[in-house]
């Protein structure tokens, strides 16, 4: 069955979204980019500084936006019917203030037992922490994930991405899509509950493979997590566009690819040498193997390095790329990953899209439209 098929039959459902701040806007969005009509509860009141309508925009793609104030009686009226014109409503405010809205998962089923609510929380409910605020440094502390961030025996770091926030995103539309089919077997609605804590555990699974095996879990820095007696494996200088990521990643995990990598760049003598010849040795003489590969790489471009280590000769290597690199890539574009858009307030932007590809179908973005919430009440 073509995309084309599928996607009118996403077309049917209608998805409200009420979420602030970065955990839940994406979620919507995913859907909306799937080909559902997404549409987006804001307050009148915010206003946004240049930085903060470029990360509007680049959350709410494909999306209808509609301006409701439900801090007032008047403006919780109207959300609540808008809900009751929705098959998935997605909220991620406190349990304390869902409450006092009278939005509570038991109260909108009473009114619409088919409507699914897509609940979004920094904590899971019972939780001891679960009326606590917390962002995304909070959680990828207590997650684990600024754990096993960063250089072994150093202090940990945050993560770069912000995994909180997109895997939370991730799980709670996936989770709204198993709801639905469910829905299309029982007819009925049902809560789908999603912890922002708990996703960045799960998103950690690795981890603990690795700590089922080793008993504990060092961190990799610019090494591989899984392969911690390979050598070499980090990152080495080299030439670039953009000075502030000049660095190129080498890794091989045995003898063989050593051998490649040798034979590759010209260094012949480092296999017959018994500091180099066997990865047990090249362990033990790790940081003078270092020194001869960044004495190589640093007066080299890293992408040529790429292309002659990982696509010429299938040995581990990968240049560290910026934002304004990934942009410039003619590949990243062709593949509609990264697509511009232009929005009436914040100009033209490149955003990334949904990364599945779809047979006779490519995702195309365009920036949120503003609409009248009645056009939704019709």
């Amino acid at each position: 069955m073509a995309f084309s098929e599928y996607e009118n039959v996403f077309g049917r459902y209608r998805v409200l979204d009420s979420t602030v701040d970065g955990i839940g806007p994406i979620a919507s969005e995913y859907l909306a980019m799937a080909g559902m009509e997404v549409i987006r509860v804001e307050d009148p009141s915010v206003e946004r500084t240049r930085g903060e309508k470029y990360e509007f925009v680049a959350e709410n793609l494909n999306k209808k936006c509609v301006s409701v104030n439900y801090n007032t009686p008047e403006g919780l009226d109207l959300l609540k019917q808008l809900i009751g014109k929705c098959d998935i409503f997605i909220e991620n405010l406190s349990f304390a203030q869902i409450d006092s809205m009278g939005l509570t998962y038991d109260a909108l089923k009473e009114q619409f037992p088919q409507l699914i609510v897509v609940s979004i929380k920094p904590f899971s409910r019972g939780s001891k922490w679960q009326d606590c605020p917390a962002d995304s440094a909070v959680l990828h502390n207590m997650g684990g994930a600024t754990y096993i961030t960063g250089l072994d025996e150093r202090e940990p770091l945050l993560p770069g991405p912000d995994l909180a926030d997109t895997s939370t995103c991730g799980y709670a539309a996936f989770g709204a899509v198993v709801a639905l089919m469910q829905r299309m077997e029982t007819g009925e609605g049902q809560l789908v509950e999603i912890a922002t804590h708990e996703t960045v555990i799960a998103h950690s699974r690795s981890a603990y493979e690795m700590f089922h095996e080793y008993g504990k879990n060092a961190r990799p820095g610019n090494g591989f997590a899984y392969f911690r007696e390979m050598a070499p494996q980090d990152l080495y200088p080299a030439l670039g566009a953009d000075p502030s990521a000049a660095w190129v990643t080498i890794g091989c995990p045995a003898d063989r690819e050593f051998d490649l990598f040798c034979k590759a760049v010209g260094k012949e003598e480092l296999l017959a040498d018994p500091k180099f010849c066997k990865s047990a040795a090249r362990l033990k003489n790790i940081k003078e193997l270092n020194a001869i590969i960044s004495d190589w790489t640093e007066d080299q471009n890293k992408d040529d390095i790429a292309d002659l280590l990982l696509r010429k000769n299938r040995v581990i290597a990968a240049p560290v790329r910026s934002m304004a690199e990934n942009i410039a890539d003619q590949d990243l574009v062709a593949q509609g990953l990264l697509q511009k858009v232009a929005d009436p307030e914040g100009g033209e932007m490149w955003v990334p899209t949904y990364p599945a590809v779809y047979e006779d179908h490519k995702v195309k973005v365009t920036a949120p439209e503003w609409i009248d919430a009645e056009e939704v009440l019709k």
